[in-house]
């Protein structure tokens, strides 16, 4: 037991170390523990200090011999977590965290950083473990914004919302909570709330680039570009390694038909040529504006410069796949694979590698333990047919039942009009209106076209909410005609409520496509045809044509198997994990359509 001269040492090197005297209180403590070595609340401080101190293996040591000299100590449990956690060793700090809440259930600071750690890695049972720690504290604000950040994850927006709103009631000035909430409400297309949660967030004292980069998501979303500009700038004045707001500036600039897009992002990754993200986004843009050359050119370079940092090697991974390279592709993306076994996102660049290089069976584990984590997500489905369909699984029929699954509609003319050439008539100008930009977004499928910032749901014109409104029917003759299996990827998400997730236009000019993609936030995805060209009637070059079967990169023996000859008016639908893309076309006149996804709430 360490006497009371050592005990109120030690309340000086705490005082010390809360002041920012870091050498001092170090070496206070130092002192303290060499003199009193089992005196665990010193070797603890003594942690906490050279783990501020970037003293790492250092601060392990002593924060991990502090918990073997007071093992039921749930505070020192919770902090070498929270060390874990910095270093991104998210499995010892779960199992700390877990430790801790059973040395003491009732210690606040454990369950908060458990369920921000589960925000990270396991969103849902952040929000079951969320819910069981409000029915013991219902009036706690900060839980329930958790539980928000935790239904955002898993997708449900609308009970996201409610637990925010509810933080907010319990506590009306956390400018945290408010910045969260305006970015959801961004998110789900109400830009005009969501810029007022904003200016609530930054009137409470938060000045963030976060908050300036979903600002600038909010106007770009009401066609406010310049104003969308500057509150970029304001995000990267902020921080000018933010990589989310160097891509979106980049992509408004080049839509906007900027030829120097890229400048600032040059200029910082010339002063900060260790940022390996800032490497892989420019080496991203690079290649969505169909520079590929200069892509692996750039992202090599990073390599050079950074080492073999797993973002860049990722993103030459998919550069490489595009150009064709399929075996160096595989290189780097086992390089990355092998940097982090459990990543979701490295395991499926894997996959899609693996399936370039004729190698289906290798590909299947990979896809398995994929499904396995997220059984819903359509990129992973979609990659699993590609590995059914190389290996002659019956499967494949399956999840690519074409004749059941894709089908067509004749949209019939909404209330007030004649004909839908009538119909056509006035909505062709009100889209046309609304495509803005003379270029494509640099985050999207389409190649040589353009597509509305704002999303069609907020829209609120009459004639567009005509639109919208006409769908309805088609949906639910669409899901009525697939029919409900409980254990099939699309038919088991037949029923409950259906509604459309986010609608947008895309204009294609000459030499305009969509490459082959699926769309990960759906269930069924769709192509309404407006205006169409001449050209596309011809049956033997199906150019301007939907083409559906062949994956996003080339895989030996998988080419497209469906084609859908576009008419205006006409409107398909089909799985959202089902590849599809465009046939290029050249053509004076411009390909109108609305895309739209849909998805039900099982």
């Amino acid at each position: 037991m360490p006497d009371r001269k050592a005990q109120l040492d030690l309340y000086h090197c705490h005082t010390m170390w809360k002041n920012g005297e870091l050498a001092q209180a170090e070496s206070c403590c130092r002192r303290i523990v060499s003199a009193t070595p089992d005196f665990a609340e010193a070797n603890h401080l003594l942690g906490l200090i050279l783990k501020q101190s970037k003293n790492i293996s250092d601060a392990e040591k002593f924060l991990k011999l502090s918990i073997e000299q007071s093992q039921d100590n749930a505070e020192f449990r919770t902090n070498l977590a929270n060390f874990y956690r910095s270093q991104s060793r998210f499995e010892e700090s779960l199992q700390l965290y877990l430790s801790a809440l059973q040395c003491n259930p009732h210690f606040r600071p454990a369950k908060i950083a458990l369920l921000r750690l589960l925000n990270i890695i396991d969103p849902k049972r952040s929000a079951d473990l969320a819910r069981q720690f409000l029915a013991q504290a219902t009036a706690d604000a900060e839980l329930w914004g958790i539980l928000g950040q935790a239904l955002k994850s898993t997708g449900d927006l609308s009970n996201a919302e409610k637990s925010y709103r509810k933080s907010i009631e319990l506590n009306p000035k956390n400018a945290i909570t408010h910045h969260n909430l305006g970015a959801l409400l961004s998110q789900v297309n109400r830009a005009e709330e969501a810029l007022d949660e904003l200016r609530k967030a930054e009137d409470f004292g938060l000045k963030t680039s976060e908050l300036e980069y979903n600002r600038a998501s909010a106007l770009l979303a009401l066609n406010c570009e310049m104003e969308a500009e500057l509150a970029l700038h304001r995000s990267l004045e902020l921080n000018p390694h933010s990589a989310d707001s160097h891509m979106m500036l980049a992509n408004l600039r080049f839509m906007r038909g900027d030829n120097n897009y890229l400048d600032t992002l040059e200029a910082n990754i010339k002063k900060n040529p260790e940022q390996s993200r800032l490497w892989a986004v420019y080496g991203n843009l690079l290649r969505d504006s169909q520079n590929i050359k200069a892509s692996v050119e750039v992202l090599k370079e990073g390599i050079r410069v950074c080492g073999q940092k797993t973002e860049i090697s990722l993103a030459l991974t998919t550069t490489l796949l595009e150009d064709g390279q399929y075996q160096e592709a595989l290189i780097y993306a086992k390089d990355a694979a092998g940097e982090n076994p459990n990543d979701l996102n490295i395991k499926s660049t894997l996959a899609s590698s693996l399936l370039s290089n004729s190698r289906p069976q290798e590909a299947k584990t990979l896809i398995t333990q994929l499904r396995e984590a997220a059984p819903l997500n359509q990129e992973y489905i979609a990659l699993e047919a590609v590995a059914a369909r190389l290996l002659q699984d019956p499967f494949y029929h399956e999840l690519y039942n074409f004749n059941a699954f894709v089908q067509t509609f004749d949209i019939e003319p909404p209330a007030g009009w004649q004909s839908i050439t009538d119909f056509h008539r006035d909505l062709i100008p009100e889209l046309e209106s609304r495509h803005r930009f003379s270029a494509h977004p640099l985050n999207q499928s389409l190649r040589s076209g353009t597509q509305t910032a704002q999303s069609l749901l907020a829209d609120r014109s009459p004639i567009i909410r005509a639109f919208l409104q006409s769908l309805s029917t088609p949906l639910e003759e669409y899901r009525n005609s697939i029919g409900f299996t409980p254990d099939h990827p699309f038919r088991s998400r037949s029923k409950g409520k259906i509604s459309i997730s986010g609608c947008w236009s895309v204009r294609l000019g000459a030499n305009g496509f969509h490459v082959n993609h699926i769309h990960p936030q759906g269930w069924v995805s769709s192509v309404y045809y407006v205006e169409v060209p001449e050209e596309i009637s011809n049956h033997s070059k199906k150019c301007g044509w939907l083409k559906l079967g062949e994956p996003r990169f080339h895989v030996p023996n998988a080419g497209p198997e469906w084609f859908v000859e576009p008419t205006p008016g006409k409107l398909v639908l089909f799985p959202s994990y089902m590849w599809h893309g465009t046939i290029p076309f050249i053509s004076k006149k411009s390909r109108l359509t609305i895309a739209f996804d849909a998805v039900t709430d099982t």
